[in-house]
């Protein structure tokens, strides 16, 4: 999961520009500006979507987009500046970055 910052005009804040998820040779990137949209090895596709079989899993949840996979990583992005990344206690050490090392 990477995500990318923007600076916000006249602001000390920033925000989330896009958010990209690799996961079994899928790359899915959501873009600030595409809300209810995301793009799936770069060709924008609109929510909600089911790919690899079912494996991985996005649709909109509220004002945010959700995206669940088969091994329970779940990526949260209200299309501005809030990302929230849940993993199983089962990849405890086994990733780095926000989620720790």
């Amino acid at each position: 999961v990477e995500v990318k910052k923007e600076e916000k005009e006249n602001s000390k804040v920033s925000s989330i520009g896009s958010i990209t998820i690799h996961v079994d040779n899928i790359i899915v990137t959501a873009v600030r500006s595409e809300n209810g949209m995301v793009r799936v090895n770069n060709h924008r596709s609109r929510l909600p979507i089911s790919l690899s079989h079912g494996k991985l899993r996005i649709y909109q949840k509220g004002k945010s987009m959700l995206m669940q996979s088969n091994f329970n990583l779940k990526v949260l992005y209200n299309w501005d500046d809030h990302v929230v990344i849940k993993l199983p206690a089962t990849l405890s050490g086994k990733v780095c970055g926000m989620c720790g090392n």
